[in-house]
């Protein structure tokens, strides 16, 4: 997953520009938060549907008769039992949330190689954490771009940079942005 902006300052009292081996390691853990979070909603839509599928289908059963007095709330019921049904079907949110967990999990991986070599790492070993992370990055479905820069400003404060370094999303973007990205592109940093 690319950067959206390098984060230009460092969790250090210098303002020197970050290395080439800072960027890759903040960029593997916005990585693992943007994975995190996809887990995340996914597991929920799949909590969320399986209990709205018990729930509907539980007043189906107890209403089995149109002709009863609760008739049309059966249907309506019968009516959302099947269209969760089928979307939980067709869309496998477990599924996709396993694989956003798999994925967070070979960041997490990668990341803890890229501690146990250190700052220092030779270019070769640097060669290799960065083509490890293209190779992870290959496996990634189409990337939310407003959560991914959601997820760098959660890591831009995690580390204690200075609001200018954050991105103002808005709220409606933040809302919705495991849904639907709204104009990442004219998303700007926040001005001094």
């Amino acid at each position: 997953m690319s950067t959206p902006a390098a984060i230009e300052t460092q969790q250090s009292t210098t303002q020197s520009m970050p290395s080439p081996w800072q960027n890759l390691l903040l960029d593997v853990r916005r990585s693992i938060r943007y994975h995190n979070h996809r887990r995340r909603w996914f597991d929920g839509l799949n909590s969320t549907s399986k209990f709205l599928i018990i729930i509907s289908g539980g007043t189906v059963l107890a209403f089995p008769d149109p002709s009863q007095k609760m008739g049309i709330a059966a249907r309506v019921f019968w009516v959302i039992s099947a269209f969760l049904g089928s979307l939980d079907l067709v869309t496998g949110f477990s599924a996709k949330g396993r694989e956003h967990y798999d994925l967070a999990r070979e960041f997490t991986q990668l990341e803890q190689e890229m501690v146990k070599v250190g700052e220092g790492a030779s270019t070769d070993d640097y060669a290799h954490l960065y083509n490890r992370r293209l190779e992870i990055e290959a496996k990634e479905p189409p990337v939310k771009r407003v959560l991914d820069i959601y997820c760098h400003n959660e890591l831009a404060l995690s580390i204690g940079c200075e609001k200018t370094e954050l991105y103002d999303i808005g709220f409606f973007k933040q809302l919705l942005c495991d849904i639907v990205d709204i104009s990442p592109e004219k998303i700007q940093k926040f001005k001094k």
